[in-house]
């Protein structure tokens, strides 16, 4: 199954995110265990809550895969559930977050 949904959360209220994560989890259980693909080439903006919202709903999820992810939720690690700095070096780490100080 292919959930391709509009994605644009870049509202400030905490509900604008819940919307659209809503009708994802909507379609990703109907998906039963059938794969999965989650397609973001709809994508406008995606709060950082809607993002790890997501992280949390498909990390325990089977046979999923994921298209047109763009870079910035790549270096995040949407691909692996986020970013896990007990699975890598101590220097890998800090560089990713090396990128997010002002």
């Amino acid at each position: 199954m292919i959930v391709k949904e509009y994605i644009d959360t870049s509202d400030e209220r905490l509900y604008g995110a819940l919307v659209p994560l809503a009708q994802i989890m909507i379609m990703a259980e109907d998906s039963d265990d059938n794969p999965l693909i989650m397609d973001f080439a709809d994508t406008a903006y995606m709060s950082p809550v809607f993002v790890l919202s997501l992280i949390v709903l498909f990390s325990n999820k089977q046979n999923i895969s994921f298209k047109n992810l763009d870079s910035k939720l790549i270096e995040i690690g949407v691909e692996t559930f986020g970013i896990k700095p007990d699975q890598m070096r101590w220097t890998e780490f800090i560089a990713i977050m090396e990128r997010y100080l002002l």
